[in-house]
């Protein structure tokens, strides 16, 4: 059975959100609408591979090439910069104050430090938790700052 929220890497909250806002022309996405697909489609194209290193024995052991086992260093390096990066430029983008941003960036760069530092199964798994924690606060954090205050 398919999980509820989840249609492919993307949250199926996300697609509703973007979609079915209410008092919308459902028929069109707005502006707005737009840009957090595009940017949600590009934050996690950009560090969907996290989920990868987990299960990378695994993976040599069916044949399968991800980006963990084809580039080990590089892979590592990729999602070490790109969570922090992201972190950064989406704080920026959403206008948060300094408070949720500090914590939002912080959060980030902690996630990406640990998939460059530790390496072993357990880690990666942990580190995969984590992951998957900050991608659901940037899709909470995203509708937050643009909701009316």
């Amino acid at each position: 059975m398919e999980p509820l929220l989840q249609v492919g890497p993307i949250p199926r909250i996300v697609i509703v959100y973007l979609t079915a806002y209410p008092g919308r022309d459902h028929t069109q996405i707005s502006p707005t609408g737009r840009i957090a697909a595009e940017v949600t489609v590009a934050v996690f194209s950009s560090t969907l591979h996290a989920q990868d290193f987990k299960d990378a024995s695994g993976d040599r052991l069916t044949g399968r090439r991800t980006f963990p086992i084809l580039f080990p260093v590089a892979s590592r390096v990729a999602i070490g910069l790109a969570i922090p990066l992201w972190s950064i430029f989406l704080s920026f983008m959403w206008k948060l104050d300094w408070l949720c941003a500090t914590a939002f960036i912080a959060y980030g760069s902690v996630v990406g430090a640990r998939f460059m530092l530790y390496r072993t199964v357990a880690a990666d798994k942990l580190s995969c938790k984590y992951y998957s924690v900050s991608s659901i606060g940037i899709c909470n954090l995203g509708k937050l700052a643009q909701s009316p205050h």
